[in-house]
């Protein structure tokens, strides 16, 4: 599944990030949120998407596929959800 802006219009809370092209858009998006999500359907590796997140020091959500659950560290700061 692929999530867009539409998928979020009626969320108070969540705001969608545009996609970005480069290392400079990847760190200005990620100084920019408050947490990261990733709702996969699909069975995951290990994220780079995540490792990026963590190695910003952000917070991140997703769903237990594959390797994720392996990255959660610390409850405060990573979480999963069905």
């Amino acid at each position: 599944d692929v999530y867009g802006a539409a998928d979020f219009a009626g969320v108070p809370n969540v705001e969608y990030a545009e996609p970005y092209g480069d290392a400079e858009g990847l760190a200005l998006a990620l100084a920019e949120i408050d947490c990261f999500c990733l709702f996969s359907t699909h069975p995951e590796g290990i994220p780079v998407a995540l490792l990026e997140t963590m190695a910003a020091g952000r917070p991140w959500i997703a769903t237990p596929r594959g390797g994720i659950p392996e990255l959660v560290h610390d409850s405060a700061s990573c979480a999963l959800v069905e």
